[in-house]
Parts: structure tokens; C-alpha cells; sequence
């Protein structure tokens, strides 16, 4: 079995880590999130005296047949700028034997600091000769293509999207942009900008108390008998069957919803959280969303809470983005395209880090 506390290593500033409240990876035979079906990783290992050495790891929503979201790809420091050779290796991420073959290991054949000159070669070498070395942030990208979409007619047919925390954040800082859009292809930028926030409960709830009230609605914690109903709503949103992924939330422990249902008692939105953290908030409209998150919210304990909010020009977003103690800016993109299947003005707060939406 890998060595579990690397890997953590690698990831315990990530967005998704922190969103799971570190249900990332399996431990204490708590359900992992490596167990989801669409949930493919990847892992580079390098050869030490004490065993295998974690220094890479990768992990890839496969979201729909044309659609992946790279949750995370970190490098151990020190990696960033190197250029590698690997080849694949047995190696458990202590997942169930059914899921075992999503997840792969590779390990690292050689180092090298410069990658080989091809500037006296004809273009074609330049851009399609297969070369000995690439820079190991691109070998985990390229394996964890070829686990989900693979690469032929990638380019015309399907899309992947990262999300990256703005260069000035400081403490949550990404890897190079060069890496992501030299080395693997992501240079469409997406249309809306994103953030993540921190803000107190009682400034959201004060903000919140200022939108349109939506009568006629009922709410109903998230239970046994009310999930269907999550999942019904969830279905309004894009044409992808996320039933596993929501499910998995929900057995998540401390995991919260609310949802709300309309005059037809048809279910119009609602809402998830684990601890501090709102992972998603979805309405009919923005005042049925907002009504929806007050509600939550009134039940909820924490003092600070965060979450990932797309910026636009509404009064709401100008004051959340005023009221909030910590405002990190993140921007989206994709490979080829902006995804089209989602309908995003049901979609106030997503789950970045962990899906698309």
C-alpha cells in the first residue's frame, strides 16, 4: 500500500481536501471518496531507501463521456521544474478491490533538469515527436487522461476544466500557470469569475434577510425520506446522473441539507454542508436560492462560514464580497470549449474542487 500520510501531504491544502473535512482518502474505514465510480487518481512514486516515495498525485472527476474535472494534480517540492521519465508500478491506495484499477502508480525512471533541444529539428519534432522526458505535472495529467477520456480526438470532442486559486492568494497558492496551460492545454478561460469566501454567520444572515421573500414554500432537512427529493432537484440542474456522488455526501459524517419545495410541492432548490463549509446552494431563482441558504443557515452553528460563489454584477454578490473577512479569487478553465450541459442559472454556490458544479 502507498504510504497515505505522502499523499496527504500532497494534498492537505487542496480545495477538495478541505471541502471533504479530510474524507479525501481512505482512513478508519470511513467511505473514501476514491470509491466513486467516475473518480479516477493517479500516483508517481520515486524510489527511496525506506520504499516507494510519494512526490505526485492527481485526481480526475470524470463528470460525463465528454466532460472531466481536474480536482487536484500537486507536486512534492522541489518537482515543479523537472522533467521525468516514468513507468508503471503496482501500488494500492488502500480502496476496495473493485475500485483498484482506477487508480493507478507510476514511478519515476529518470530525472532530468532541462528537457532535450529539438530547435535545430524540423516544427514537426517540435510539436509531435514523442520525447523521453515531460515535466511530471504533465505525466500525472496525460495518465489521468488516457484512465478517462483518452486522447484521441480529445481536442474536437471533449473538455476538461480546472479551477485555480488567482497567484496572490497566498496561503492557498497553485502550481505555476505554465504548467497547466503550456504543458497541458487548459487556455480557454471561462466567461464567469469565481471566489471563494469567508464570512461570518451573522453578516451572511444579515445579507441574506435583505432578499425578496418567496412565500408559499416549505423546507425539509435532509433525512432518509427527504434524499429523493435532493436528487430530483439535483437532476434539474445538467443531464449527468450524479446519484453516487450525492449519496456519497450525504453519508458523509456532519454532512447538512435543506431543501425547499415549491407551491406544487415539487422540490425548487437546496442546499449541502459539512462543518463550516456550503458545499453547493442551487434555486429556481436567485431569491428561491437565497430563501433556501437563510433557512440553512439559521441552523447552522459555526461562526465563520466559506464557500465558492460566482461573481457577478447583483447586489448580493457585491455585498457578500464586501462583508467577507477572506476573499480568494479563483478563475476557471478549460481545455477546449465552456460547458454548455449545466445550467448554471440555477447555480449560486458550487463545489469546487470536488465537481463542476
Amino acid at each position: 500500500m502507498l504510504a497515505t500520510s505522502e499523499i496527504r501531504n500532497l494534498v492537505q491544502s487542496s480545495k477538495i481536501e478541505r471541502a471533504l473535512s479530510g474524507n479525501l482518502l481512505p482512513a478508519n474505514n470511513n467511505p473514501s471518496f476514491l470509491n466513486l465510480s467516475d473518480v479516477y487518481t493517479a500516483t508517481v512514486v520515486e524510489n527511496d531507501p525506506k520504499g516507494a516515495v510519494p512526490v505526485a498525485f492527481g485526481l480526475f472527476n470524470h463528470c460525463s463521456p465528454s466532460q472531466v474535472y481536474a480536482s487536484i494534480v500537486s507536486l512534492k517540492k522541489g518537482y515543479e521544474n523537472n522533467f521525468v521519465a516514468i513507468k508503471p508500478v503496482k501500488g494500492t491506495m488502500g480502496v476496495e478491490a473493485e475500485h483498484a484499477e482506477r487508480h493507478t502508480c507510476y514511478e519515476i525512471t529518470e530525472v532530468r533538469d532541462t528537457e532535450e533541444d529539438v530547435s535545430s529539428m524540423p516544427q514537426y519534432y517540435s510539436a509531435f515527436e514523442v520525447k523521453e522526458v515531460y515535466p511530471l505535472h504533465q505525466r500525472v495529467v496525460d495518465a489521468l487522461i488516457d484512465q478517462t477520456i483518452g486522447h484521441t480526438n480529445m481536442d474536437m470532442k471533449r473538455n476538461l476544466t480546472v479551477d485555480l486559486y488567482d497567484a496572490h492568494t497566498g496561503r492557498y497558492s497553485e502550481l505555476d500557470d505554465h504548467l497547466w496551460r503550456d504543458c497541458d492545454g487548459f487556455i480557454v478561460a471561462d466567461r464567469y469569475r469565481f471566489a471563494e469566501i469567508e464570512i461570518s454567520r451573522a453578516a451572511l444572515t444579515n445579507i441574506l434577510q435583505k432578499t425578496t421573500k418567496v412565500d408559499g414554500v416549505t423546507f425539509e432537512p435532509l433525512n432518509a425520506k427527504t434524499s429523493a427529493a435532493f436528487l430530483e432537484y439535483d437532476s434539474e440542474i445538467a443531464i449527468a446522473d450524479r446519484s453516487e456522488y450525492l449519496e456519497y455526501l450525504f453519508g458523509l459524517s456532519g454532512v447538512k441539507g435543506t431543501v425547499v419545495f415549491d407551491e406544487t410541492k415539487r422540490p425548487a432548490g437546496y442546499v449541502l454542508s459539512l462543518g463550516n463549509h456550503i458545499f453547493q446552494v442551487y434555486g429556481e431563482t436567485a431569491d428561491l436560492a437565497s430563501t433556501v441558504l437563510a433557512k440553512h443557515v439559521s441552523q447552522m452553528m459555526e461562526p465563520t462560514l466559506n464557500f465558492f460563489q460566482r461573481i457577478d454584477q447583483s447586489w448580493i454578490s457585491k455585498e457578500l464580497i464586501a462583508a467577507a473577512s477572506v476573499s480568494r479569487r479563483v478563475r476557471r478553465f478549460h481545455s477546449r470549449i465552456l460547458p454548455s450541459q449545466i445550467k448554471w442559472s440555477k447555480v449560486f454556490v458550487l463545489n469546487m474542487g470536488i465537481h463542476l458544479y
